[in-house]
């Protein structure tokens, strides 16, 4: 098999291959994804052999033997710029799909939230103008990852059925917010947290600290609410901090969690019972228990 593809030809053709293979691999889905491996293979063959088919059905070489005799070095080289641009493709893809995913995933979870603590309030007007950024959210989220799967979350056998699950429960909020029984609102969108929750577990899309952080945002809430001896905001507060404490348990549950879940569950339960003055106590211990897993993470 008589070489007829240059070393500059191979080259170029294989910054093509690489470009191709993360495209395919990274950032599309379907029959496109399928199409770039094709293209991707079949000019891999000119990179590795030097041959190439078209060519020789065209009777066209830019092979020269005795240039590519004399910059062996040259090629070498150029092997290991490809090898570069390859190794740094494959981490930039794999980094960003999963930060856009985090962000999309974050954003959709932000307004549910939001609507929680408008359905609590029993505030339909703000409830209404939640659920329209939700649903734009939402939709974005959907149609992102209703067939391409980033890297991230590529082996995730789970995530097809949680995201039909979400869609219905999104899609059916609606009436809800603007018509019906607001409450029954908030019970659709309290059952969608423990499905965002699994999701970023199961894929590991949250580091521990972050999953903190986040934690504490709403632990703060509850915390504040104990201090000014409010029961009915801690009941309202309880259940997105008791949710996401959940995800930190399946993760971490030594004896410091232990004390953070006790303390978490008991001034709720002062709450229910309405026993104000023991509260603002239960709070500063619930503060100091979450303080010592925190700073044990750095």
């Amino acid at each position: 098999m008589e070489k007829n593809v240059g070393m500059w030809d191979r080259f170029i053709k294989g910054l093509f291959c690489i470009l191709l293979f993360i495209l395919g691999f990274y950032w599309i889905s379907g029959l496109a994804k399928y199409i770039s491996f094709f293209i991707a293979l079949f000019f891999l063959t000119d990179c590795i052999f030097g041959f190439s088919i078209i060519y020789k059905f065209l009777n066209y070489s830019n092979y020269k033997k005795v240039y590519e005799e004399l910059n062996k070095s040259k090629f070498v080289i150029l092997g290991i710029i490809l090898a570069v641009i390859l190794i740094a493709g494959i981490f930039f893809s794999s980094y960003y799909t999963k930060k856009k995913f985090i962000e999309k995933i974050d954003s959709v979870e932000e307004y549910n939230n939001l609507l929680l603590e408008n359905t609590i309030n029993e505030n339909r007007d703000n409830a209404l103008n939640n659920y329209k950024i939700l649903l734009e959210k939402f939709d974005d989220f959907y149609y992102s990852y209703e067939e391409y799967k980033p890297y991230a979350i590529r082996k995730d056998k789970d995530f097809d059925n949680d995201l039909k699950e979400l869609k219905d429960s999104v899609y059916g909020l609606e009436d809800k917010i603007r018509y019906g029984n607001i409450t029954a609102a908030y019970y659709s969108l309290e059952r969608m947290l423990p499905i965002f929750n699994d999701i970023k577990f199961r894929n590991k899309v949250v580091d521990m600290k972050t999953q903190l952080g986040d934690f504490y945002n709403s632990l703060s809430l509850v915390i504040e609410s104990g201090k000014q001896k409010d029961a009915e905001e801690i009941m309202q507060n309880y259940f997105i901090a008791n949710e996401k404490l959940k995800v930190i348990e399946k993760k971490l549950n030594d004896t410091d969690i232990q004390l953070v879940r006790a303390n978490l569950d008991a001034i709720n339960e002062l709450a229910k019972t309405d026993e104000l003055e023991k509260m603002p106590s239960r709070a500063a211990e619930l503060k100091s228990s979450f303080l010592r897993v925190y700073m044990g993470k750095r």
